[in-house]
C-alpha cells in the first residue's frame, strides 16, 4: 500500500517531531508557511531551542510557535498519536488550510509522520468525524484511510460502506488483497455496480508495486462464482500472482495460464468480442508474469519471455522486452532480440525499444545510428518509434506537429524520407483524417521531395 511506501520515505528522509508541526500550524498569520520546508533538512543548531521549552508550549500559541521551530533530529515528548481527539481534528483542519491545493513534499513526510502514529480507533474516529463536507484536502484523508486499512482491514471496509467513501474502501480493499486476493474480490463483489466497478478497477490497476496473497486458483474461482467482477485487467492481477512459478518451472506456467484463459473466458459478457476471448486473455495473464518478474528480477524475465511460443506473444511485448534487454546487456543484446525474429512485426516492434534505450542514454549518437541501418524491417521499426517516441517526450499523443518536428531532426535527407513516408502509412498519424496531399504540404521538404514523397505512398489516395 502507499502508506507502507511513505515509511520508507520517512525513514529516509528524517525525523520530523510533531511538536514541529504543531508549532508550524501554530505560527502568527504574518509568518510564512514556506519557512516549515527547510526545517527538517538543515536548520542551523544556533537556532535550536532548548528542549524543556519545546515540550511545553502550546502549539496553538505564539510561544509554541517558536518553540516548536522544525528541527532536524528534535526530541519532543508530546506525540500526535497521543493528542486527545478534540486536537488531533484541529491539528488536521489546521494542517489541510496550511498545505491548500498542492502538497510539498514536506507536508506529505508531515502527514505521513503523524498518521503512522494513530491507532485504528483514532484513525477511525477522525474519518468519521472529518467527512469531505469538512476536511476537503483529498492527501489527509487519503493517510488517514490507508492508516485505518494497514491496521484494520475490516473496520476500514465498513467505514467504507457506511461513510460511502470509496477511497476509504479501496485502501481497504488493497490491504485485504496483500494477504488473500480472493477474500479482496469477495469484499467487492456486493457493493453496487457503480461503486463495484471503481473500486475493482483501482484494485486491478492502482496496486503500487504491492504484491497478492492468496493463490490464482481461488481468485479464479472466485470470479467464475461472480462472472461481473470478470474484466480485462483480471489478466494481469492472475499474472502477477503465477510469476514465481514462471522461474520454477516455466513449462508448467504456461500450461497452467492456458488453462486458466480457456476456463475464464467464458466469462466475458461478448462471445463474438474477440478481445476477451481465451488467446487474449492468455496474453494477459502472460503480460502480467512479465511485468512482476521485471519488477523481481529483470533477467528472470527475459528468460521466461524466451520460453513462450512465439504463438502467444503479442507485439507488445517486444519493445518492453528489447528496452530491458538494452538495460541488462547493452545495444547489442537488444538488437540480437530483434534480429532473430521472423515475425516482421516483432521484429519492428523490438527495434523500437533499442531506439528508446538508445535515445535515453544518448540522442545525438541515436541519431548517427539510424543512418547506419540498413533498409529492412529493423529500420523500419526504428523511424516509427521515433514518431512514438516524439509524441511521449513532447507529452502530446497524436500530435502531427510533434511527429514532423521529430523527422525534421533526422540527419540525413534520405532519411527524413523514408520518415515522412512511415508516418504516412501510420493510422496513428494524421489524427483529424488529412488527405496525403495536404498532410504532405505540411512538411519541411523541398517541392520535387514532396512529389517524390507523395508518388511513394500514392497507393493511400485509393483508401
Amino acid at each position: 500500500m502507499t502508506f507502507q511506501k511513505l515509511q520508507t520515505a520517512l525513514v529516509l528522509g528524517g525525523s520530523l517531531g510533531v511538536g514541529a508541526l504543531a508549532g508550524w500550524l501554530g505560527q502568527a498569520p504574518d509568518q510564512k508557511p514556506g519557512s516549515f520546508a527547510p526545517g527538517p533538512l538543515g536548520t542551523s543548531s544556533s537556532a535550536r531551542p532548548s528542549s524543556e521549552a519545546g515540550s511545553s508550549a502550546h502549539p496553538g500559541s505564539a510561544t509554541g510557535a517558536a518553540s516548536f521551530a522544525p528541527l532536524a533530529n528534535q526530541s519532543v515528548s508530546e506525540r500526535f498519536g497521543d493528542f486527545d481527539f478534540q486536537k488531533q481534528a484541529e491539528v488536521l483542519l489546521r494542517l489541510e488550510k496550511k498545505l491548500g491545493k498542492d502538497i510539498t513534499a514536506s507536508g506529505l513526510l508531515a502527514l505521513g509522520k503523524i498518521a503512522q502514529q494513530l491507532s485504528a480507533d483514532q484513525a477511525a474516529a477522525l474519518l468519521e468525524a472529518l467527512p469531505a463536507g469538512k476536511i476537503e484536502n483529498e492527501e489527509v484523508r487519503r493517510f488517514l484511510a490507508e492508516r485505518l486499512a494497514s491496521e484494520d482491514p475490516q473496520r476500514a471496509l465498513e467505514l467504507g460502506k457506511k461513510l460511502e467513501d470509496n477511497k476509504l474502501l479501496s485502501a481497504a480493499v488493497a490491504a485485504i488483497g496483500e494477504k488473500n486476493a480472493a477474500q479482496a474480490l469477495q469484499a467487492i463483489a456486493p457493493l453496487p455496480e457503480k461503486q463495484r466497478k471503481e473500486i475493482l478497477e483501482r484494485f486491478l490497476t492502482q496496486r503500487e508495486g504491492s504484491r497478492l496473497g492468496g493463490s490464482a486458483d481461488e481468485v479464479a474461482e472466485v470470479l467464475k462464482q461472480n462472472p461481473a467482477l470478470f474484466s480485462s485487467g483480471a489478466g494481469g492481477m492472475l499474472g502477477s500472482m503465477l510469476a514465481e512459478f514462471a522461474v520454477k518451472d516455466p513449462v508448467a506456467l504456461l500450461a497452467k495460464v492456458k488453462g486458466l484463459a480457456s476456463d475464464l473466458a467464458t466469462l466475458g459478457k461478448d462471445p463474438n468480442d474477440h478481445a476477451s476471448g481465451p488467446d487474449a486473455l492468455n496474453h494477459g495473464i502472460l503480460q502480467g508474469v512479465l511485468d512482476e518478474l521485471r519488477t523481481r528480477d529483470p533477467r528472470a524475465a527475459s528468460a521466461f519471455f524466451d520460453s513462450i511460443p512465439d504463438a502467444a506473444k503479442t507485439s507488445w511485448m517486444f519493445p518492453v522486452e528489447a528496452l530491458y534487454r538494452f538495460r541488462e546487456g547493452g545495444v547489442d543484446a537488444a538488437i540480437a532480440l530483434a534480429e532473430k525474429q521472423t515475425n516482421e512485426d516483432f521484429t519492428k516492434r523490438a527495434a523500437s525499444g533499442v531506439w528508446w534505450g538508445l535515445a535515453q542514454q544518448d540522442r545525438p549518437t541515436a541519431l548517427t545510428w539510424i543512418e547506419s541501418l540498413p533498409e529492412g524491417a529493423f529500420r523500419q521499426g526504428v523511424l516509427r518509434s521515433v514518431m512514438m517516441d516524439a509524441w511521449m517526450q513532447s507529452m502530446s499523443w497524436g500530435s502531427d506537429r510533434a511527429a514532423i518536428d521529430a523527422g525534421a531532426a533526422l540527419l540525413s535527407k534520405a532519411s527524413q524520407m523514408d520518415y515522412y513516408a512511415s508516418l504516412m502509412s501510420d493510422r496513428r498519424f494524421g489524427g483529424m483524417g488529412s488527405a496525403p496531399s495536404e498532410i504532405i504540404a505540411k512538411l519541411p521538404l523541398s517541392e520535387s521531395e514532396k512529389l517524390e514523397l507523395y508518388r511513394r505512398v500514392a497507393p493511400l489516395k485509393a483508401k
